[in-house]
């Protein structure tokens, strides 16, 4: 140990001199540490500069080779997911509608308190999602761009009158709930029907706005798919938004489902649990 310090070598079994040499001996040992330790903490130190004088060459092809949108296509973009959203929203308030119809169907049979209390909350829950839908529905017509904007305003337009049938269905079938309570039985079956018919106008008018939302998401795709005007955009940093756009698209056509065949679906086992019913 003392050869590797710098202390003069001595034979075996030979003791240093002095007191002095013992101390010389561990001041050198002493001072090989702390310099050892301080090398360590300036490389940790000096990993993270290292990395980031790697990196930055490798950001900068990267952010070359990913162009920025020009205005227009980035419009166009943001104006086909918000037709998506919309369209989205219609088909569940669609949905919603169907099974209100569905409980309004099984409750004009019987007109119980049950049935109807049933029927009024399927109501309530389709005028929730009506309301939610009319709002998607207003947004992307606020932001629909060229060819796509008339079927937006259509869908809106659609959308609005879904909405005014759901609300006057949730009234006729919250009368319908009180009168069920009552005594007068006949009363109380004939509202009871008041609501069936309103909630299959309602359901029959959220089936058009689901379909006209629909139309408007496919015409603001076709409207991403053309050609931008200006092609004399610099290249900047940010990401183009097109794989985002083909992303939502392709799970759009993988997850819709054909509003009419829905539609024929419920109907056709709302039928079926009022013949069951009946000929029990």
């Amino acid at each position: 140990m003392l050869a590797c310090t710098g202390a003069p070598s001595l034979a075996p079994g030979q003791r240093p001199a002095t007191v002095a040499g013992l101390r010389w001996c561990r001041m050198k040992a002493q001072d090989c540490s702390v310099w050892t330790r301080n090398l360590g903490m300036l490389a940790r130190a000096a990993l993270p500069l290292v990395w980031l004088a790697l990196s930055v060459p490798c950001l900068a092809r990267e952010g070359a080779a990913m162009p920025m949108d020009p205005p227009e296509v980035a419009s166009r973009n943001a104006a086909y997911l918000s037709a998506l959203d919309a369209a989205t929203a219609a088909r569940k308030a669609s949905k919603d509608a169907g099974n209100a119809l569905k409980k309004a169907e099984q409750s004009s049979r019987s007109a119980s308190v049950r049935a109807t209390e049933a029927t009024l909350r399927a109501a309530r829950k389709a005028h929730e999602s009506a309301r939610h839908a009319r709002e998607k529905t207003l947004l992307s017509a606020l932001r629909a761009t060229g060819e796509s904007r008339a079927k937006a305003n259509i869908a809106m337009e659609a959308s609005e009158k879904a909405s005014i049938a759901s609300g006057r269905a949730l009234e006729i079938s919250s009368a319908a709930a009180r009168r069920a309570a009552e005594p007068s039985r006949p009363e109380a079956r004939s509202a009871a029907r008041g609501a069936r018919d309103a909630l299959k106008i309602a359901f029959q008018a959220h089936r058009a706005a689901a379909q006209a939302a629909h139309e408007a998401a496919e015409a603001s795709w076709r409207a991403t798919r053309q050609p931008a005007a200006r092609t004399d955009i610099r290249p900047g940093p940010a990401a183009s938004t097109s794989s985002a756009v083909e992303a939502a698209w392709a799970s759009w056509r993988s997850r819709r489902l054909d509003v009419d065949q829905y539609a024929r679906r419920g109907m056709s086992l709302a039928l079926h649990h009022i013949d069951t019913r009946s000929r029990a």
